[in-house]
């Protein structure tokens, strides 16, 4: 399963890109890094979703005009989404030799990465079943990140991102950064019955957005 989610990610990985930079850290909007198009989890897809709970829709991204309701019961379209998140930097404190690390490469399929000892990459965005996207040397690549994050409590007790202590060759991260939790928004842009259009983050008010 987790090969072809890695095939099917990579040949989509044009959708997500971004151009390389010449700077360390991957390009940010207000301090945000934001995938366009985006529908997180492996079984997430745009279309037909219904309401759970009455749904105030506005004309933009953190907007306050509110455009319209989508009410309970009723049908309506998910159009598209912008995943909003504040990268995560880890720094390569022991240089491992096995890694769960892919880019694309000129054929379009998966190229294995390594990392070097000293160098920082930056976690992006969740993309399913153990794997995110992340930022390193300049390109967007993709990390199963599942021992770096330890939800349900980690070596000293509590949850969030991990670092090594001391490094070894399967705990060689350390975590550049005081955040516990990956602060990110997801924004939904709606269509209505009556062919209204607007946005909200309220995913949890609608249900059928997974389909396998």
């Amino acid at each position: 399963m987790r090969i072809r989610l890695l095939a099917a990610l990579l040949a989509g990985l044009h959708l997500a890109s971004v151009p390389a930079a010449a700077e360390e850290g991957p390009p940010l909007e207000d301090g945000w890094y934001v995938e366009r198009g985006a529908c997180p989890g492996e079984c997430c897809s745009f279309g037909r979703w219904q309401v759970a709970a009455d749904t105030p829709l506005y004309d933009r991204i953190r907007g306050q005009d509110q455009v319209g309701l989508a009410r309970n019961g009723e049908h309506v379209t998910a159009l598209s989404g912008d995943f909003y998140a504040v990268p995560i930097p880890i720094d390569v404190v022991h240089a491992p030799q096995s890694l769960e690390a892919y880019a694309e490469g000129p054929d379009g399929g998966p190229v294995p990465l390594q990392f070097d000892l000293g160098q920082r990459i930056y976690v992006l965005t969740y993309i399913g079943e153990g794997y995110s996207w992340i930022w390193v040397a300049g390109r967007l690549a993709q990390l199963y990140t599942e021992d770096l994050y330890a939800p349900d409590g980690g070596p000293d007790g509590d949850n969030g991102w991990q670092t090594c202590d001391p490094p070894a060759e399967d705990c060689w991260w350390r975590v550049a950064s005081d955040l516990d939790e990956q602060p990110s928004e997801w924004w939904l842009r709606m269509r209505l019955p009556d062919g209204g259009e607007g946005w909200t983050q309220e995913y949890g008010n609608f249900t059928g957005r997974c389909r396998m």
